[in-house]
């Protein structure tokens, strides 16, 4: 008979970044051209932020349980931070950094949609194994983590070891951050995922580059040697849901964009809460694209504003 005290009550375990985002909409050639040499702009927007943050956000959103690891500063804007979390119902293991600031991330957002990213990494720098509650974990249906924190000296080691201490039936989910570094961390990444990841996250050109293969036939071959579950997204070309056994290709609506920021985060995390409530892998894809199509229609990843 099953101990329903060992089932677990939480979907999904995120670890990794808490930041907060500046974005400077630059909404026609005016905005841009104002910003050369001596230029000044006060249409900043300050919104809450962090890949790992974000999944847990958008998975308690959409009426699952989500649990977030990471690292503050002990500053106005971590405490703001940690308060968000709690109001909106999430299980936070958050440690306290006395010695550095909350993250941020500034962005510019382009009239595409498109942006770019400065960030200071802050207190994210410093996230340590014995700031990990396993207990979250091993509560978990999913553990979450991205390639952002692979920045981090520190965060090799420390995500290593929680995934040695990973209980069986807990599901790891990986999604690389960005092409740059896929590239970069090639060889870690490939291990990591070969030896730990049952479901990875990733974009077309971080594809590319973690399996060094130019056509996506080869690209979803070699990744599937090496992981269950592939889910590839393309943008506003859709996305690939594929194991060994199914295949199934995921239009998107058409839609104008207003700012990219946090798509993949909101994607990942109406995977994950489709996996978790045992929907079908097509199903689980075609909500996934439907939750990460809401998030491009306001600027930032969430819609909660600090200003």
């Amino acid at each position: 008979m099953t101990d329903i005290r060992k089932l677990p009550d939480i979907d999904c375990t995120v670890i990794g970044d808490a930041m907060i985002d500046v974005v400077l909409p630059l909404t026609d050639v005016q905005d841009i051209a104002s910003l050369a040499e001596g230029g000044v702009t006060n249409t900043t927007r300050r919104l809450f932020g962090g890949g790992a943050a974000n999944i847990a956000h958008h998975v308690k959103k959409l009426g699952g349980s989500s649990a977030f690891t990471g690292r503050v500063g002990d500053d106005y804007f971590g405490r703001l931070f940690l308060d968000d979390l709690e109001k909106n119902g999430i299980v936070t293991n958050v440690a306290i950094d006395t010695g550095a600031n909350t993250g941020t991330v500034f962005a510019l957002v382009f009239p595409n949609g498109q942006r770019f990213f400065i960030d200071d990494r802050g207190a994210n720098a410093n996230l340590q194994y014995k700031d990990i509650d396993l207990s979250l974990i091993r509560r978990s249906r999913f553990l979450c983590f991205l390639g952002y924190s692979y920045q981090d000296e520190g965060f090799m080691d420390c995500i290593e070891k929680v995934l040695d201490e990973l209980p069986d039936g807990v599901a790891v989910v990986f999604n690389p951050g960005a092409p740059n570094l896929a590239a970069k961390y090639r060889t870690v990444f490939t291990d990591v995922i070969r030896e730990h990841v049952s479901v990875l996250i990733l974009n077309k050109a971080e594809a590319k580059n973690l399996t060094q293969r130019d056509s996506e036939k080869d690209m979803l071959d070699s990744l599937l040697a090496i992981v269950d579950t592939v889910a590839l997204t393309k943008g506003e070309q859709g996305s690939i849901v594929a194991t060994r056994d199914e295949f199934h290709e995921i239009k998107t609506t058409p839609l104008t964009p207003l700012d990219t920021t946090g798509a993949g985060d909101a994607y990942a995390a109406g995977l994950v809460y489709g996996l978790s409530q045992n929907q079908g892998l097509r199903e689980t894809g075609k909500y996934a694209s439907r939750i990460a199509g809401g998030v491009v229609t306001h600027f930032g990843a969430r819609e909660n504003s600090l200003d």
